[in-house]
């Protein structure tokens, strides 16, 4: 608890920066121009991962390490700037202040340990979920990664392993998006 005060707001940062309950957006560009040296034209569709952004070696430093005195932070979590940026932002920040200042104060030790075995890193894996309410068993997600989906007699979808590579995350972002019901979702 020493010097809590002056720690915990570029920790509260970090903490934003490194988990969020906005992973993407999308925006439709206004008029004709280039990102990233990339043209677009008005009218297209652009997607924002803010993941992604948060983890731009351009921008931080050592940008995979959580640090809690990651400085500068500039961290797009809650939308960046413009009319989209979260009003509820200070609201989200005080809320994580006054959580680790009651933990801190109630907790006597904080210890840290190993992962049970047969745990991956979290880096590695990634989680897909079905809302089993939700789930109307189009089947878009089956045609899509029909080795992770698969509709059953009832009309729901089946899933065969859910936790996946990162490296079919794209697969697993494409069948989220495309269900007609929203009824998939990842889970970092």
């Amino acid at each position: 608890m020493e010097d809590f005060e002056n720690r915990i707001g570029p920790a509260v940062e970090e903490f934003v920066r490194w988990s969020s309950p906005v992973l993407q957006f999308a925006r439709f560009v206004t008029e004709d121009t280039e990102i990233n040296g990339y043209p677009v034209g008005a009218g297209d569709r652009v997607g924002l991962f803010y993941c992604s952004a948060n983890r731009d070696e351009s921008v931080f430093d050592e940008p995979g390490q959580f640090k809690l005195q990651h400085s500068p932070n500039p961290h797009l979590r809650f939308g960046g700037s413009g009319p989209h940026f979260c009003l509820g932002n200070q609201l989200a920040k005080t809320e994580l202040r006054n959580l680790f200042r009651e933990l801190l104060t109630r907790l006597k030790t904080v210890e840290f340990g190993q992962a049970p075995s047969g745990v991956r890193p979290v880096g590695d894996i990634m989680r897909v979920e079905v809302d089993l309410d939700k789930c109307t068993g189009h089947g878009i997600c089956e045609s899509i990664a029909d080795d992770v989906f698969e509709v059953q007699d009832d009309g729901t979808v089946l899933i065969h392993e859910n936790e996946r590579p990162e490296t079919d995350r794209d697969r697993m972002q494409q069948a989220v998006t495309q269900c007609p019901a929203a009824a998939l979702r990842l889970v970092d």
